[in-house]
């Protein structure tokens, strides 16, 4: 068998084109000539060697590329993508130093039409800024940048913001409904972005991977130096790349990349290693090179990339800028410096007052992942070699090597790492292509190249890295100046592929048994015309089908033959209208017709669903199916047409009560009660290819008798379809017969049936079979019969049970329902026996047992101690939904007192909240079960003690004084005596014992510990003195000393004082200092607190004025008048 499996993705033809953006330094949008540079370049995928005509080597033999944007029209812009069925590319601005935005600023999206390559459409899409909750970013810049390429810039504010603003990588959706964009903003998120309306669909934040900044010999979270810039669409998933800057701890060993998959709404890791492996030399030559290798942290500060001559940055600092897959589903990672994005040629540094010029080299890298037993291998890993051990990747070595230039004589840079970062795979064509700096060398090897300032693609062998062949997109950038040279100076590399063609058709067959599907065994029908017609009812091809009975049409470009019609440009994508269809007056048709139309019950058309039945639908002129056209690549060949000989066919389909029930153990054998009517219903289809006349047709039935004879229709049969003479080819014919349902186990009655054991679908030995009607229904015609039976038997007894504990069901040992029952209480058993089933039950097949109890009744007889409370209608027969009540007295044990629970079942239990407090407590369990023949039933019930329960009320010189402020909080004056009285009292149903009890007291401190009174504690009130606080039993405590001052801070220390002794809340005499304590009662289970109050009274003083002795009431002016003042203490305490 050979399987060919068609992914329309990955279809692209043999010389694509391939795009890609370039950078141009100034403003786009000055006016002047940096706005009227081309910054979107295609060109053919075979294209090898230059185009320029230099001064220098002279014109090489490539052709040019193909320019379809200015910078004026979109400024820079990284990220490409792009929609082969409407031949747009769409591009997605990217913040570079030197280098303005364009018309729609850092959120822009541009689209470029270039369905006429001669006059292609560059369209301002949309700007991200404006769609709701996105946020790319704002210009940093405050100054323009100058107009014309080769004015130098410094640009100072861009810096800090590379790569961390606007956008990074871009890449459709596989069915092109869908763009994917990195925003680099605020550490990065995925947008999803709806081409159509240009709306936003999904906002994705992308994790920080697990980055870490490095303290010492420890390291800890950074999340704010994950970066994002890489996304690709393979295969239905959506990848990302991350890197781990390391730009908070400057330390090497935090650098770390990352490759995460979306899944959901969420990303989970692939892949990641880390970036501490060697590299090659930036540029080989330069005093410092040596340091400056390998991947460094990112930095902000410009100065710190000028190498030691002064003029040149180098330092590479890693960005994953692209992801791609192989063919063999290895990963190929592209990585940008971002140094590359800093600088540029001949231009300057963030320092307004530094006149130098410096260039940029940059030192990106091109890695592979192998795939080695379905995990990611790094190159120079295990069973993923490198191809040159040169020292300059992962392991030692690298894969792809050819990403070096040597100019040719000793003493040029030779640069050991000029990848781009930016990355494409042809499908099946062996080769990566890579987007490098210095990509082609104009001279022989050896010599000395004059013009190594280029930009372009070079294609790696994807098996031994060899350079299979170099093309150059920008010259050297002496000689078209405004390009970025050795810098970053092209961006995303994009293959420019066709839409995958279409192609429908399949199969024509000879349909032998007329079932409409296509069996094993059925031939093909060769030479059969089928034409292709449009939407117009216009024929646009014609195909006969070859000895396997197959055809084809395809938009495809190839050879055509009779039976494969290729070319067929009208074959369009997403178009309604079209047909395939059979002339059905041809020589080879002659004595056949069409089959059964979507006999398989499926009538789409599908290409994956609709597999192998006949989809033809015949008019009398023409079989034909209707179809639309799909996306790219979406074949259907599942376009079938059967047909069959002219002969008669018949088949009888019999139910019972509208079920099929063909085997006596099927699971639609119907169950009727004795008594019960029942219908059977025959059913007489034609599934022939001519017409039957009626009185050709005979219907029996070999227990019920004839039905229909000769077309005759016989006595008590009802026949749906009066007066039909005629049983066309897929039409049917209804009769249907009434009687009613015997008792099968009953032999006076079944006399003349067949009775078979059925009923039991799952072939079980429990419940097994029982007697089953079986009878069979023949239809007969001239040259065919059919016949098919049906079942029934009566209904099994049914039983159900349901136990009570004092009324209540308490199944479950935590349900809100189960009742609390003191030790010594009476517990009553109620076990509630139902007939839930359509057939009476004798008492004498009933036996109901209790797992703990033993026996209720066994047999039908009642046994000692239980008492039939309810017995229906007392004939001893349960008849259907009838109840019987049996009820079993008990005492309830102490569950808690082993002695009590021999035997019993005991469980967790009494905690329908699930709380840890009071917790779970012991639990009386046990199962009521009845049985009969064929049929049980059981349900559980249960019981709890009652919880324990304590309350405690504290007094004060006999006052409650709960609130600082109540009324009755007591006065008494420091040195006299304070009488604490501690009531406990048993608020439950068990008995409490007296080791159980603690009382303590927040300021006294403990009162009772476990039972045992505490030195300076009177036990006034033991109740019944047997240790044991019975149910509404109390016992006093008291505790005598005496009252402090509490104005005084010295008699007060450790008291808890409040401000209180304020009943009516005044403010003349206002609170006052007010002693407070609580009191706490505890037991296993439960406890209690209760505060208790005092104050000290306050001075009450009064003066008393009088006219002193002997004074006279009445004086003259100048009189001299005594008069005597008394001070009155009106308190209860010393004034002093």
């Amino acid at each position: 068998m050979n399987l060919g499996v068609n992914n329309p993705s990955d279809f692209c033809g043999n010389n694509p084109q391939l795009a890609t953006t370039c950078f141009i330094s100034g403003d786009p949008l000055g006016g002047g000539n940096s706005g009227t540079a081309d910054v979107f370049l295609t060109w053919a995928y075979n294209e090898d060697g230059w185009w320029f005509n230099y001064p220098t080597v002279g014109a090489g033999t490539a052709n040019p590329p193909s320019k379809l944007a200015l910078n004026s029209q979109m400024g820079p812009a990284w990220g490409v993508a792009y929609q082969r069925s409407t031949q747009t590319y769409f591009a997605a601005a990217v913040l570079k130093r030197h280098v303005g935005f364009g018309p729609l600023g850092p959120g822009g999206i541009y689209a470029i039409n270039n369905s006429n390559p001669a006059a292609p459409v560059v369209q301002q899409f949309v700007d991200l800024n404006t769609l709701a909750g996105v946020n790319v970013g704002t210009d940093p810049r405050t100054a323009a940048l100058p107009a014309n390429v080769g004015t130098s810039s410094t640009d100072p504010n861009v810096l800090p913001l590379i790569a961390k603003m606007a956008m990074g990588d871009m890449d459709i959706s596989e069915d092109e409904q869908s763009l994917y964009i990195v925003n680099l903003n605020n550490n990065g998120e995925l947008i999803t972005l709806d081409i159509a309306t240009k709306s936003v669909t999904s906002r994705v934040a992308i994790p920080d991977p697990g980055c870490l900044q490095s303290e010492g010999i420890s390291s800890v979270p950074a999340p704010q130096d994950s970066r994002p810039w890489a996304v690709d669409v393979h295969d239905g998933d959506v990848y990302v790349g991350v890197v781990c800057s390391a730009q908070t701890s400057q330390n090497p060993a935090d650098l770390h990349a990352y490759v995460l998959r979306l899944t959901g709404n969420t990303f989970v890791n692939v892949f990641d290693f880390a970036l501490d492996y060697p590299k090659g030399i930036v540029s080989e030559g330069k005093l410092d090179s040596a340091t400056r290798t390998g991947w460094f942290p990112w930095i902000d500060d410009f100065n710190a990339m000028i190498s030691v001559d002064g003029v040149t940055l180098m330092y590479p600092q890693p960005i994953m800028s692209d992801i791609e897959f192989d063919s063999d589903g290895s990963l190929i990672l592209g990585f940008v410096d971002r140094t590359g994005h800093v600088g540029g040629r001949n231009n300057r540094s963030t320092d307004p007052n530094d006149g130098n010029l410096y260039n940029a080299h940059s030192g990106g890298d091109l890695l592979r992942a192998c795939k080695v037993n379905g995990a990611y291998v790094l190159e120079g890993g295990a069973g993923c070699p490198f191809n040159l051990a040169n020292n300059q990747g992962p392991g030692g070595g690298e894969y792809y090597f050819n990403d070096a230039f040597d100019p040719g004589p000793p003493g040029g840079l030779v640069h050991n790492e000029t990848a781009l970062g930016s990355v494409a795979v042809l499908p099946g064509s062996g080769e990566v292509a890579a987007n490098h700096f210095d990509a082609v060398r104009h001279v022989p090897e050896g010599q000395d190249d004059p013009e190594p300032r280029n930009g372009g693609v070079r294609f790696h062998n994807s098996v031994d890295g060899a350079l299979n062949r170099s093309y150059e997109v920008y010259p050297d950038s002496d000689n078209v100046v405004g390009t970025f040279a050795k810098a970053a100076g092209l961006g995303d590399l994009e293959l420019v592929c066709d839409a995958a063609p279409i192609e429908v058709g399949n199969y024509v067959w000879l349909d032998s048994d007329g079932d409409g599907i296509q069996d094993p065994g059925e031939a093909p029908l060769v030479g059969v015309t089928v034409e292709l017609v449009d939407g117009a009812g216009q024929v646009m091809a014609t195909a006969t089908t070859d000895a396997a009975g197959q055809y084809y049409f395809s938009s495809a470009t190839g050879t055509s033959t009779a039976s494969a019609i290729y070319n067929v440009t009208g074959l369009v994508l997403n178009t309604t209208g079209f047909q395939v269809r059979i002339p059905l007056n041809q020589t080879v048709l002659a004595s056949l017709e069409p089959t059964l139309t979507n006999a398989g019950g499926i009538s789409s058309n599908d290409n994956k669903l609709d597999l192998n039945d006949s989809d033809g639908v015949s008019d009398g002129t023409y079989s034909a199916v209707l179809f639309s056209t799909g996306a790219a690549g979406e074949n259907n060949h599942n376009f079938d047409f059967g047909f069959v000989n002219n002969v008669p066919g018949i088949d009888i389909e019999k139910l019972t009560n509208g079920n099929q029930a063909d085997g006596a153990n099927d699971p639609d054998v119907p169950e009727i009660a004795p008594g019960d009517p029942v219908t059977w219903t025959y059913i007489v289809t034609n599934d022939g290819t001519t017409a039957v006349a009626r009185t050709l047709i005979t219907v029996t039935d070999n227990i019920v008798g004839d039905l229909m004879v000769a077309g005759v229709v016989q006595p008590n049969v009802t026949f749906a379809n009066e007066p039909d003479t005629t049983l066309d080819p897929t039409d049917t014919w209804t009769f249907t017969v009434v009687s009613t349902a015997p008792d099968l186990t009953d032999p006076a009655q079944t006399g003349g049936m067949v009775i078979v054991d059925g009923c039991n679908p799952t072939q079980q030995p429990t419940p097994g079979a029982r007697a089953t009607y079986a009878n069979i229904a023949t239809v007969t015609i001239p040259g065919d019969s059919d016949s098919d039976p049906s079942h029934f038997c009566n209904p099994r007894p049914g039983i159900d049970i349901e136990k009570l504990t004092n009324g209540n069901q308490a199944d479950g040992a935590n349900d809100a329902d189960v009742p609390e029952i003191a030790p010594g209480d009476p517990v009553i058993w109620s076990y509630i026996v139902t007939n839930n089933s359509q057939v009476s039950i004798p008492q004498s097949d009933i036996t109901v047992t209790d797992d703990i109890i033993g026996n209720l009744m066994v047999a039908g007889v009642l046994q000692p101690n239980v008492t039939l409370a309810d017995h229906g209608d007392g004939d001893a027969v349960l008849a259907p939904a009838e109840a019987w009540t049996l009820t079993v007295s008990s005492t309830a044990p102490d569950l808690s007192d082993p002695t009590q629970t021999v035997n019993l079942t005991i469980v967790d239990g009494c905690n329908p909240t699930g709380g840890a407090v009071p917790g779970p407590r012991e639990t009386y369990a046990n199962i009521g079960t009845v049985t009969i023949p064929g049929g049980t039933d059981s349900d559980p019930s249960h019981f709890c003690n009652p919880s324990p329960g304590i309350d405690i009320e504290k007094l004060t010189n006999g006052n409650q004084a709960d609130g600082a402020n109540d009324a009755d909080v007591p006065v008494i004056a420091p040195g006299d005596p304070v009488i604490w009285s501690y009531i406990v009292t048993n608020d439950s149903l068990v008995d409490i014992a007296q080791t159980d009890i603690s009382v303590t007291d927040d300021i006294i401190g403990a009162i009772m510990v476990n039972g045992v009174v505490q030195p300076n504690v009177t036990f006034a009130d033991n109740g019944d003195g047997n240790a044991i606080l019975a149910p509404a039993e109390s016992w006093t405590f008291t505790v005598q000393q005496i009252a402090p001052d509490l104005t005084d801070a010295t008699q007060t220390v450790n008291m808890t004082i409040v401000d209180g002794c304020n009943p009516v809340g005044g403010s003349v005499s206002g609170p006052r200092e007010t002693y407070a304590n609580l009191a706490t009662v505890t037991i296993p289970g439960d406890s209690d607190t209760d505060p208790s109050h005092f104050c000290n009274p306050v001075f009450d003083l009064a003066l008393r004025k009088v006219l002193g002795a002997g004074q006279s009431r009445t004086v003259e002016p100048g009189d001299t008048v005594t008069f005597t003042i008394q001070v009155l203490n009106q308190g209860t305490i010393t004034a002093t």
